[in-house]
């Protein structure tokens, strides 16, 4: 979850593939209207620049979106060094804080971003990527 200072209607929020998404508005949870974010409605925009319907949804899908917004990154590239952050995998001892380098540059699977990292069977979502300083 993140917190209502993160978001704010208007605000467009823009992928690494292109796609964004416009706050529309967002609900509170917690006491006096304070706390954590509940329901995101945004508008998607497309890369062309149409508008979609209103859609909603949890704050944890929306979080990523914000964090490539706040802490932009240049796309991924073979060769790079990446460590592993906010997923599950990040999590487990054998990967925590190991360095991983990209073996393929990045492509489209099924709707996300995703590289090979050696050592790594199968592809990754750059979103839970960092670059790092060889």
């Amino acid at each position: 979850m993140i917190r209502s200072s993160a978001i704010k209607p208007g605000i467009t929020f823009i992928g690494r593939s292109g796609l964004m998404r416009r706050v529309n508005k967002f609900s509170i949870c917690g006491a006096n209207g304070h706390g954590w974010v509940g329901d995101v409605f945004y508008t998607p925009i497309d890369r062309n620049g149409k508008e979609g319907k209103e859609k909603s949804c949890y704050s944890g899908d929306f979080a990523k979106w914000a964090v490539q917004e706040l802490n932009p990154q240049e796309p991924l590239q073979k060769g790079d060094k990446v460590v592993m952050h906010t997923c599950y995998e990040a999590r487990k001892e054998k990967y925590k804080d190991k360095v991983w380098t990209v073996t393929s540059n990045p492509w489209d699977l099924c709707g996300s971003e995703v590289v090979n990292l050696e050592g790594f069977s199968g592809g990754f979502a750059t979103e839970y990527l960092k670059k790092v300083e060889a």
